[in-house]
């Protein structure tokens, strides 16, 4: 089963925390390093980079019934991921790039239809969307030295890149480098217009969505070259790569045995 060489939650003993921990495959490696793709982790996602040999993801949560689930779609959306990176990065089209800000766009709606909340949170929003939309916008970015101004476009990336990663992530898409810019500047009209939504929704205003015809569905370029499907995963089939690994770092056979006769037993269920 290619891309899949450590497949169990990995637990932080110093927190408590949980988190998705995947070897990089064999053909990936060199390739993957230092990409970022977004996984989804509760209601939410996180956005990693690839180490050289391994990717880590926190899975946010110390609850051992929560971590199933969480860990189960981290990890089909991490094998997407693989999938898409052995396809190569892609060149968009324009109404391409505009039907996946609609995507984006679709997805904030959504997010708060039900419960979009205090209006004026929106309104804030909209407020900070057009200082960055501003030619000549200057900010300062997490992480950066005290004074060093970040430029519109590092600002937009720094908004919108998360929303838009997740949206590439579940589509199985690698951009290509040159199509990244624009398609950052079409998802920040999107969200703007997002947040138009929700804020009429958040003052009572349930009314058709009518922006969101513009937006053409979209349709994904054809792939270069075909990509061998992901076989299911059976809960054995984890075990067995979790036994290899476990292994590997020279860790105690009788654990596996342990745990190998649990299985068995009835005790351990998938």
């Amino acid at each position: 089963m290619a891309g899949i060489r450590m497949a169990s939650p990995w637990k932080d003993p110093r927190t408590g925390i949980l988190y998705l921990r995947v070897r990089v495959p064999a053909d990936l490696i060199g390739k993957a390093a230092g990409q970022k793709v977004a996984l989804p982790v509760g209601e939410g996602s996180s956005t990693v980079a690839v180490g050289k040999t391994f990717i880590k993801a926190s899975l946010a949560t110390r609850d051992p019934a929560e971590r199933k689930a969480r860990f189960v779609l981290a990890l089909a959306a991490l094998q997407a991921f693989w999938d898409a990176l052995r396809r190569g990065s892609q060149r968009l089209t324009h109404v391409q790039k505009i039907g996946l800000a609609g995507d984006v766009r679709q997805r904030v709606v959504a997010m708060f239809d039900n419960d979009p909340g205090d209006p004026e949170q929106w309104r804030i929003v909209q407020r900070i969307n057009e200082v960055i939309a501003s030619d000549d916008a200057v900010g300062v970015l997490r992480g950066r030295q005290a004074g060093e101004a970040a430029t519109p476009a590092e600002m937009a990336e720094y908004r919108y890149g998360k929303a838009l990663d997740m949206v590439l992530t579940e589509r199985g898409l690698i951009l290509d480098p040159a199509d990244r810019a624009p398609l950052i500047s079409a998802v920040a009209k999107a969200m703007q217009e997002a947040a138009g939504v929700n804020l009429r929704r958040a003052e009572g205003d349930y009314s058709p969505d009518e922006g969101a015809v513009r937006y053409p569905a979209f349709a994904p370029p054809a792939p270069k070259a075909p990509v061998p499907a992901t076989p299911a995963m059976t809960f054995n089939a984890l075990f067995g790569f979790w036994e290899r690994e476990h292994l590997a770092d020279g860790k105690r056979p009788r654990t596996v045995k342990d745990f190998r006769h649990k299985l068995d037993s009835g005790t351990v269920r998938a």
